[in-house]
């Protein structure tokens, strides 16, 4: 009897205290702080449709009408062919969708994706250093888009993007290496892609370390909520994620779970490194109109698999910590169904590639 009590009572304290470290959000001088996070596990079901990709990539889920099946454009680092265009719901292949090159239609590295409205996608190519808009309800448009003439917005700033989407009051932003000599490191870019501002408040480096060293330090990823008055950045060497508005503007800032520093090294020639001590923080951000979901790797950056991560902290808008889950493998970029229900991965290296699906439930 009294064994049985012990358990019980084991139990209860158990759950009290992982109730505790969910709701573990303090702020500190306007910064919101998590850490001592407890994780739900969650097992993901791989989708038969992965046996029809090449290496996947980046992945972005797509509602064509609101009652519709759940679609995906995934990129391919193969580029045989850039992108493959997906059913989620019925686990099938549709088509695949442009291929390699410069010209109209066509991509040298199709980098990440951001859905544009309910029929049609923004594709950012980086080595073309521009977004092509790809119909995706127009058979003819998918099959042949290198004489199709899509939509491109060529972007002109000094860098190089490595996420781009649109905001509201018809803008763009981009995130990146941006080089700049006053240390910021987003773009606010006008319609045409015209460079309109230069923004952001990154993470405190020391004056000494030179600026191309300091753009690779605060390399990042991005995502917007789909009114566009809202984007986050996620830095991928320090666990910080910070919240903006439309103008470019920090209204939240986020620490957590490690709260680690950028830390460098300088070697007898001058020359800076990241030292061995820095992490590999935020691999990729994805959100809905209520959530940002951000999935994290906590691996130190020079050890095996450490641009991969199994955390998954979901945040409202506010910054303030809802959820935290760890996948039952290591992934590499993640996109949410617009009813937060449910989080596809995509793990291009593991001895079964592919797409993996992952109920939710918080």
């Amino acid at each position: 009897m009294y064994k049985f009590l012990f358990f019980i009572i084991y139990c209860l304290l158990s759950f009290i205290g992982c109730e505790k470290q969910i709701s573990s959000n303090r702020s500190e001088q306007g910064v919101k702080i998590f850490k001592n996070v407890y994780s739900t596990p969650l097992r993901g079901n791989r989708l038969t449709v992965s046996d029809s990709l090449g290496i996947p990539s980046d992945i972005e889920h797509i509602n064509i009408t609101e009652n519709s099946d759940a679609f995906a454009i995934i990129t391919d680092i193969t580029i045989v062919p850039p992108l493959h265009f997906v059913n989620l719901t019925d686990d099938k292949y549709i088509t695949g969708i442009g291929r390699e090159g410069r010209g109209p239609g066509e991509f040298l590295n199709p980098h990440t994706l951001f859905s544009f409205s309910k029929d049609s996608i923004l594709v950012l190519d980086p080595n073309n250093n521009r977004l092509t808009k790809v119909i995706l309800t127009n058979e003819n448009h998918l099959k042949h888009l290198h004489n199709a003439e899509p939509e491109i917005i060529n972007l002109k700033f000094h860098g190089l993007p490595l996420n781009a989407f649109p905001l509201k009051n018809d803008t763009y932003v981009a995130t990146g290496l941006i080089r700049d000599k006053d240390n910021k490191f987003i773009s606010i870019l006008n319609s045409n892609g015209t460079e309109k501002e230069l923004t952001g408040t990154p993470p405190e480096i020391s004056q000494e370390v030179p600026v191309n060293k300091k753009q690779v330090a605060r390399k990042s990823t991005s995502t917007s909520n789909n009114k566009g008055d809202k984007f986050a950045v996620g830095f991928s060497f320090t666990d910080i994620i910070q919240i903006y508005n439309y103008k470019g503007e920090v209204l939240e800032t986020i620490k957590g779970p490690i709260q680690s520093e950028l830390n460098f090294n300088k070697n007898k020639s001058g020359n800076f490194t990241l030292s061995d001590d820095n992490i590999s923080a935020y691999i990729d951000l994805a959100s809905t109109s209520n959530y940002l979901y951000a999935l994290y790797s906590g691996k130190k950056i020079y050890s095996s698999n450490s641009n991969f991560g199994n955390l998954i902290f979901i945040f409202d808008w506010k910054g303030n910590l809802i959820k935290s889950f760890e996948l039952d493998r290591q992934i590499f970029s993640i996109t949410v169904d617009k009813q937060d229900s449910v989080l596809y991965g995509i793990d291009p290296s593991s001895l079964e590639p592919g797409i993996y699906q992952y109920n939710l439930s918080f």
